[in-house]
């Protein structure tokens, strides 16, 4: 019984884990949600100065490799370069 419980547990676990991403892993035309910031101090500022802040919605316009990912937040279509963007963390729709 103890057994199965930390089983399912892990499995909710596991599923959760999957639900959450960089920005860099997200694909066209998916919604999702900021849930966190990485990085630095300088990092932090610089990209909530420009309306990336936890909470916020957004919609990935394009990410293709090697070029920096588009993404629609506050109305305002935003790109991102891709270093940067692996430190912005997100959960999908």
């Amino acid at each position: 019984m103890l057994l199965r419980l930390l089983r399912t547990k892990q499995l909710q676990d596991l599923s959760e884990r999957r639900l959450f991403m960089n920005l860099t892993q997200t694909k066209p035309n998916q919604n999702g949600v900021i849930i966190g910031i990485s990085g630095d101090v300088h990092f932090a500022n610089r990209v909530t100065s420009i309306g990336i802040t936890e909470g916020t919605a957004f919609q990935t316009v394009r990410n293709d490799r090697k070029m920096p990912v588009l993404v629609y937040l506050r109305e305002t279509l935003i790109a991102i370069n891709r270093e940067d963007a692996e430190r912005i963390e997100v959960k999908t729709a």
